[in-house]
């Protein structure tokens, strides 16, 4: 009887966490290798055109990735400043994009790129940015609700975009 009640209960956490695997996708998805987020980022989630572009066409394995143009880390090697602005960057951001798993990032300068999707509420995973620049950039729709959740960020730029601006149902404190 007890084996049968184990079972079950494992039966029940294994369904939970696949019901919940949409909204903690991107929880999942986080690995500690900051380069390896960072190289995912460059080969299979961001399109630029490598002719113009000065950081992210120079990535690559053989350097430390906190050596890497548009890159800044801590003591400890973990990133806390992506400058990616000018990139030539298009396309979506998406809610399981590895940006989102560089949990030690304070600063994320994507302005001047061509983004064309809104931003994710996975932007909210992001909770030691002080610092949000994506101006100059295709972003539309609401800015999302989640931006309110990040606790630490002192300064945000979205000139340029589409945003549908609804300040007042937002909490900032």
């Amino acid at each position: 009887m007890r084996i049968l009640q184990f079972l079950f209960l494992h039966l029940l956490l294994f369904c939970y966490m696949c019901l919940c695997s949409n909204v903690l996708a991107v929880y999942c998805f986080c690995v500690e290798d900051q380069q390896s987020l960072l190289l995912q980022l460059k080969n299979n989630e961001f399109r630029f055109k490598a002719s113009w572009s000065t950081k992210l066409v120079s990535w690559n394995q053989s350097i430390p990735h906190c050596d890497w143009n548009g890159v800044t880390c801590n003591k400890e090697g973990h990133v806390i400043g992506l400058y990616l602005y000018l990139e030539s960057i298009d396309g979506e951001l998406h809610n399981s994009s590895a940006l989102f798993c560089l949990q030690h990032l304070q600063n994320l300068d994507l302005s001047y790129n061509n983004f064309n999707s809104s931003i994710p509420p996975a932007i909210r995973s992001l909770k030691n940015l002080v610092s949000l620049n994506l101006s100059q950039n295709a972003f539309e729709g609401q800015i999302p609700m989640e931006i309110s959740q990040l606790k630490n960020l002192q300064q945000i730029s979205w000139g340029h975009s589409s945003f549908l601006m609804q300040y007042s149902t937002y909490d900032w404190t």
